[in-house]
Formats: structure tokens, sequence, C-alpha cells
């Protein structure tokens, strides 16, 4: 898989547009392509968590301009360890600082980005098993293994597609708040 390397730029994205689904994105024994595919959706999820901190830093008046993350609210929104509570601080920041064309998007945004939070807690939480003779899989109790749900490389490899896909849009989403009008305060 070639990507383009334009690098970073503030006003764009990196290294353009995400490239068409595809699940030949490993090579190896199959133990090999589904700890490669397991990895991979998890960096993906490392994009959503970024890019949500982006946006958080982008709510405030005085980010409006800055393109660079990791500043005052980034890592403030990093110190909240839960993903849940997480985006319910970048959600209480939406309510004030967004104007209504604004928050819809983020509405859906939110809703997709808790979605992959199940699938991405799935992945972080589940118990791997299958190797040698047989196909691997990840299974979320070891005291369910006969009715639990199995996922297999292709749904890891979707999840990791629908997080970066989550990343990218959250990508967009953020230069839109720099150019949002200045909020009227509230009575």
């Amino acid at each position: 898989m070639t990507v383009k390397d334009e690098g970073w730029r503030p006003s764009g994205r990196p290294f353009g547009k995400p490239s068409p689904r595809r699940f030949d994105l490993f090579k190896g024994e199959p133990n090999q392509i589904f700890y490669a595919s397991y990895g991979w959706a998890l960096s993906q999820w490392a994009s959503v968590e970024a890019r949500l901190g982006w946006v958080f830093g982008s709510m405030f008046e005085d980010r409006r301009d800055l393109a660079y993350p990791n500043t005052l609210p980034e890592a403030a929104l990093r110190a909240i360890v839960n993903f849940r509570s997480r985006i319910d601080a970048v959600d209480a920041a939406a309510q004030k600082s967004l104007c209504k064309e604004q928050y819809p998007e983020w509405l859906r945004l939110k809703k997709r980005a808790e979605r992959a939070s199940r699938n991405r807690n799935f992945l972080a939480h589940g118990i791997v098993f299958g190797g040698r003779k047989s196909e691997m899989f990840i299974i979320q109790s070891e005291y369910n293994l006969s009715s639990g749900e199995r996922i297999y490389v292709k749904q890891i490899i979707n999840w990791g597609y629908d997080f970066r896909d989550l990343a990218s849009d959250l990508f967009d989403f953020q230069p839109a708040l720099r150019r949002r009008p200045p909020m009227i305060p509230s009575a």
C-alpha cells in the first residue's frame, strides 16, 4: 500500500485522502496477519483519540487560529482517562461553543465515536484464541467461549477502517470550528 507523503499541513489532511478499504494489507503467516491487523486497528483508534483532542482544543476562542496540537485544552482532555468522560467533556464544550449549524454534525461524529469505542474496547479487552492450526479470533470473555461473539481478521480490519474514517472526519471537522462565528454570550 503506497501513500503519497505530503507531510502534515495545518489546513489539510495528513497524507491525502484515505485509500479504499482493502483486506490484503498484510502478508505472511495467518497468525502474523492477525496480529498485524490487530495492531493496525488499535493504532487507527489512537488517531481518533488525537483528533478528538484537536477538535476539543479548537472549540476554545483562543485556539481558533492555531492548528498545532498539544496545547492546554488537549492536555486537559488527556488527563481524563475514561473515553466516555472525554467524549462528554467535548460534548459539554460543543454545547457552549458551536453554532446551531455545527452542533448536529458534532452529534453525528459523537455517536460514531461512541459506537467505535465499543469496538475498540472489544479489541482492547478481548482474549485472543486460536493459533498454528486454527484460525485466530478474539472473544470478549473466557467464561462465555461457546456463545460469545468471535471477531476474526476481516472484522478487525473493518473496525480499523472505521476508526481511520472517523479520525479523518474529525480532522475535517476541526478547521470548520476555527472558521465559526463568535458565540453570543448567553444572558
